[in-house]
């Protein structure tokens, strides 16, 4: 499909490059910013999680294992709320004792 942009520019964003990764038996061209050894390490933390997964159905693990590294992420976004909110408390407290 061309956009009309010069010398396929619509082909891959500016900074990214294209990564052929396997992934749970499937080989998958992923276009990314990040390095091939970035890519790499998310691909073997889901393998691995994957593998510890109980026995089921193909299906079945990969939901849970989408729905596990998605409370993963969620968790750590709320950790991080309550490291900013403690940091702020901290940073107001030194500022009223330098302005006391």
């Amino acid at each position: 499909m061309d956009s009309g942009k010069p010398d396929g520019q619509d082909s891959i964003p500016r900074g990214k490059k294209t990564i052929s990764v396997h992934l749970l038996g499937q080989e998958i061209q992923l276009k990314s910013s990040r390095s091939e050894g970035e890519i790499t390490k998310i691909v073997n933390y889901l393998e691995e999680r994957y593998r510890s997964l109980p026995p089921l159905s193909y299906i079945k693990k990969i939901l849970l294992l989408l729905l596990e590294v998605t409370d993963e992420l969620f968790q750590e976004r709320k950790n991080k709320e309550v490291r900013e909110k403690e940091w702020e408390k901290r940073l107001e407290h030194l500022l009223s004792l330098l302005t006391s």
